[in-house]
């Protein structure tokens, strides 16, 4: 389902036509400038309920915007102003009921659509740091219930004070790393009316690398909140939101989870008022990611919790279950729920399971914000050991699939990984059936940057997708839904022994300018399969060291945008002949400028087959139309029709990039195979080299074929020869001072021609032995010894 471009209401439709207006003298400038790139939001947050002012900021986010991407509904934007080419200002109305916490969001110009940043809707009332506050006996006062946006600078401590009275609720929570600006990791204290700590948190496991904490006042009486970096670091970009207030702040939700429509019962753990339950009303439909706040009279918690929503029962556990023997029975498919309770708490489930009817097992804990690092393990009865799992493949939590040995009971046993529990340790273990599900994914052509569709005007543009199987076979049909006006797509069939295809978009002429989130599916191709088809997009937020992902956002459905026109179209001229294994060829690229663009515009393959490598160096030289863009085929490469792509890119006040269509590339295998011999000969003395030949594909005309490799002072001639030849024989010159040793890298390179192109296969390798200069009497002629067959 496609997602809403944000962009200006009827109300001001007046405002926009004048704004059209005044453009219309930059209107070709703007249609040239590269993508924007956005660098950051000010502020980064607002309070649902208000009209908000917030400023994009970032190269060329001023340029002729179009409006906003968003992902979520509450948000509506009233109007849009450019304040320079590197900021633009928007107006933007929250409903009462906007969804609380991240609302990703992308800024769409006339050239392109930027990368993902998030604003951070909040329930309290909006204030912002009033330097200096960095002393607990010099705080900045404010009012309970109200959200700071604030910067923690290098050794910064900032410090802000409320009025409590006794038996009051202080619940603190900061965003800072979830703002995903950088690597930034916040600590909170409050200091009591006497100035004594009574309340410190660095990490809360639901809020990640943030904190919060909630405490009952003991005394009336002022209470400052103090906020640092937990390691004392900071920087200009370490901006935090720190809401203050008597919001409930639980730490955990339990059970965490339960079936699609059902009516569920949960326990809020952890608040400083005490647990309380509460009956939820889960979606109609199933899903990973149910968020939930808690609520009360007092206010709302600033960042929800999760429960999953899937369509099995629930079995929670029932203490004591320490013991194999104290174990609670579950199904065979079902959700076993509990809590690791204390240190050294172990919770064992009994299930009965038939041989040849896997199981899936995987745990959630840290995936639904718990702090437990489960490991999964599967017993017999009798304690013997079956299977085990820490980490499932780089996850955090644990999966296993369990084959049963044989029809009878089996045990699961779930503990922490360091023998650590407490009451906020929930966990949600979900057994079920294997079933064929395939992730899709969109490649980054960019490292470490999520890749969008951008669609010039009249023009192409390319990605490569991934479709991960799972339990499924057969080839795919990749295909994206309800896209733009004007714009279409064209993806091969995705072969069963592949899982890489790209996707060519193209937008005619006249295709609105437009923007928004697209649905990316996979389907089989056969009739009658069925399959799960899953897509999520990763937006690197914040890396830490080894760029190892610290803070990201996954996005349901891939950005699309339709932009102006670019000054230049690329097309790839189509193989008419082979590239052969060992081989290599020339993929034609043809460039069509506008008038006045005459740029340099680099080029590269899209993708390589399995075994084909491209120099992707080149570039279609400035005021040139076309270029050669090489690609070598090894001796492993796949054999198959392969549609090609070429990107072209080229810099017009910043990146703009576009693609040719698909063409079709033909790897075969090469049409004959040499056995390559050892040649031995002196200096001076002539030799020939004949080398055994296997015809493998019939061709007219002529083959040329030349040796390779030869060293200094011996030449041999190209050599002709047709379908019939059986060998073919070198003579090899062989100069008085030839380079003396054992030469082993002679290649033959053999050119043909089929449809009008050449065909090139590069065959190798034998050796050439040159000994040393003999006396006068005592020359030989070259010999031939047997040697190794290159079946190249």
């Amino acid at each position: 389902m496609m997602s809403r471009l944000a962009t200006v209401p009827d109300a001001f439709a007046s405002w926009r036509a004048t704004r059209t207006i005044l453009a219309l003298c930059v209107v070709m400038s703007a249609a040239r400038a590269g993508e924007p790139r956005l660098d950051r939001l000010e502020p980064q947050g607002a309070q649902r309920g208000t009209v908000a002012t917030i400023d994009f900021v970032g190269p060329r986010i001023g340029k002729a915007p179009q409006g906003l991407v968003l992902e979520h509904p509450g948000l509506e934007v009233r109007k849009l102003e450019s304040v320079d080419g590197n900021r633009l200002r928007a107006e933007l109305a929250l409903a009462a009921d906007c969804r609380l916490g991240i609302h990703p969001v992308r800024v769409h110009t006339a050239t392109g659509l930027s990368n993902l940043v998030t604003l951070h809707v909040g329930a309290l009332t909006e204030a912002s740091e009033a330097e200096p506050n960095d002393s607990a006996g010099e705080p900045q006062m404010i009012e309970l219930d109200t959200v700071i946006n604030g910067v923690v600078k290098p050794a910064d401590v900032d410090c802000y004070a409320v009025e409590l009275q006794s038996g009051d609720r202080l619940s603190v929570e900061i965003e800072g790393l979830r703002l995903g600006r950088t690597f930034f990791d916040p600590a909170i204290a409050v200091l009591g009316p006497d100035g004594a700590e009574v309340a410190f948190c660095d990490d809360a496991a639901p809020a990640h690398q943030d904190a919060f904490l909630s405490l009952i006042a003991g005394q009336a009486g002022r209470h400052v909140v103090v906020v640092r970096d937990s390691a004392m670091q900071g920087n200009d970009a370490s901006s935090y939101r720190l809401h203050v207030g008597r919001f409930p702040r639980p730490a955990a939700v339990y059970p965490p989870g339960g079936r699609p429509g059902e009516k569920l019962e949960v326990r809020w753990i952890g608040d400083a008022a005490g647990d309380r339950t509460e009956t939820i009303q889960l979606p109609a439909e199933a899903t990973d990611e149910f968020l939930c706040h808690a609520a009360d009279e007092r206010g709302v918690s600033p960042s929800p919790l999760t429960l999953r929503v899937v369509d099995v029962p629930n079995v929670l556990e029932v203490e004591p279950n320490n013991g194999r023997e104290q174990a609670t029975e579950m199904p065979a498919v079902a959700a076993a729920c509990g809590v690791i309770d204390a240190d050294g708490d172990l919770d064992h489930f009994r299930f009965a399971a038939k041989k040849g009817q896997a199981i899936d097992l995987r745990l959630y804990a840290q995936q639904i914000g718990s702090p437990l690092d489960g490991i999964l393990r599967v017993y017999k009865l009798d304690g013997r050991q079956l299977a085990a799992n820490d980490d499932d493949r780089g996850e955090p939590d644990s999966y296993l699939r369990f084959n049963p040995p044989e029809d009878g009971e089996y045990l699961v046993r779930i503990e922490d990984r360091i023998q650590q529990g407490g009451p906020h340790y929930v966990y949600r273990i979900e057994a079920t059936r294997p079933a064929p599900v395939v992730d899709v994914r969109i490649e980054e052509q960019r490292r470490y940057e999520s890749q969008t569709v951008v669609v010039p005007r009249g023009n192409r543009t390319a990605i490569m997708v991934t479709a991960s199987r799972r339990d499924v076979g057969g080839p795919l049909h990749v295909t994206a839904g309800d896209l733009p006006a004007g714009v279409s797509v064209q993806t091969p069939e995705l072969a069963g022994d592949y899982n890489r295809v790209p996707m060519v978009f193209d937008a005619t002429a006249d295709a609105p300018v437009t923007a928004g989130l697209y649905s990316l599916t996979a389907t089989p191709a056969e009739q009658g399969k069925q399959l799960a088809s899953r897509f999520l997009q990763q937006t690197w937020l914040v890396r830490g060291r080894n760029n190892f992902p610290v803070w990201n956002y996954f996005a349901p459905r891939p950005a699309i945008a339709v932009t102006e026109p670019a000054p230049f179209r690329l097309r790839l001229v189509e193989m008419q002949a082979p590239l052969v294994q060992n081989g290599s060829k020339n993929l034609q690229v043809v460039a069509e400028r506008d008038e006045g663009f005459t740029a340099g515009i680099r080029i590269r393959t899209l993708y390589n087959p399995p075994g084909v490598s491209a120099n992707n160096s080149l570039s279609i030289r400035e005021k040139e139309n076309e270029a050669a863009l090489p690609v070598t085929a090894g001796g492993n490469a796949k054999p198959g029709d392969w549609d090609m792509v070429v990107v072209g890119e080229a810099d017009v006040d910043g990146r703009i990039v576009v693609s040719t269509q698909l063409a079709k590339m033909r790897v075969a295998p090469g049409h004959m195979g040499l056995t390559f011999g050892t040649v031995a000969t002196g200096q001076g003395v002539d030799a020939e080299y004949v080398i055994p030949l296997e015809q493998r594909t019939p061709f007219d005309g002529v083959a040329k074929l030349e040796l390779l490799g030869l060293p200094p002072g011996v030449t041999a001639p190209v050599v002709e020869i047709d379908k019939t030849a059986e060998q073919v024989v070198f003579p090899l010159t062989v100069a008085a001072d030839a380079r003396v040793g054992r030469h082993r890298s002679v290649m033959c390179r053999v050119t043909l021609t089929e449809a009008g192109e050449p065909v090139v296969q590069t065959v190798g390798s034998g050796e050439l032995r040159i000994d040393p200069q003999k006396p006068p009497g005592e020359q030989a002629a070259g010999t031939t010894a047997a040697g190794a067959e290159d079946k190249s």
